[in-house]
């Protein structure tokens, strides 16, 4: 088992920050960074994973994707409203793998985000994974509503999945954050969409004639630190 040492405040560069915009590439673009003998890889898209020559051991951290929320039917103006329930949030989960325990090709995933529909219930988040090393479920898609004063219910927040350390999904948000619920609607108008890796969208919402459709979840993401 490898071992790893905390890095002190004074070897950290204050030059140097992780900015918004650092991040938001990294998220946005599968990206590939050197740090002595480490690289770190953020897959945005499925694709096929291949073992690389040298390769030790390797990290990996898997997000579901997040669901959509539910939509919300026409109501009759001034007088009753409808509210879809949001989505569940992805789960996390992170693994530690020797290289000659994995094979030489590994089927990795990045699940999609449930889409929100009008006129139903929002999709469920599709699963992240990188072969069955490791496993992170997708969150379950928000209910629509008719006319009540009852909102539709809320997706299913995602299970922990398979791996060294797991979280579910929790309140709309992915495990340990990794994304937010779409902020709740309180006027008419399509629900938000969910917001960093896994986040659940959040429910339609309407007081007029007019039915509106739920937030998309966000995509999940993959995560692969090799060390050489």
């Amino acid at each position: 088992m490898a071992t790893y040492s905390a890095i002190a405040d004074s070897e950290i560069d204050p030059d140097s920050p992780i900015t918004t915009s650092l991040m938001t590439r990294l998220r946005d673009n599968t990206v590939a960074v050197r740090e002595g003998n480490a690289r770190v890889t953020i897959y945005t898209a499925s694709t096929t994973y291949n073992k690389p020559a040298g390769l030790m051991r390797l990290k990996v951290t898997c997000v579901g994707g997040g669901g959509g929320g539910g939509s919300a039917e026409s109501a009759s103006p001034g007088t009753t409203l409808s509210q879809g329930g949001r989505g569940g949030g992805g789960g996390l989960s992170i693994k530690w793998l020797e290289a000659s325990a994995i094979s030489s090709t590994v089927a990795l995933t990045v699940g999609v985000g449930g889409a929100g529909v009008s006129d139903a219930g929002g999709d469920a988040g599709a699963s992240s994974s990188f072969g069955a090393y490791c496993i992170a479920l997708g969150g379950g898609g928000g209910n629509e509503a008719d006319p009540t004063p009852t909102p539709g219910n809320n997706g299913a927040d995602a299970s922990a999945g398979t791996g060294d350390l797991v979280w579910s999904g929790r309140n709309g948000d992915a495990g340990l954050l990794w994304g937010y619920v779409g902020t709740a609607k309180t006027s008419n108008g399509n629900g938000n969409n969910g917001t960093g890796y896994g986040g659940g969208g959040s429910g339609g919402y309407s007081t007029d004639d007019d039915p509106h459709q739920g937030g998309s979840g966000a995509n999940g993401v993959v995560i692969i630190e090799e060390y050489y």
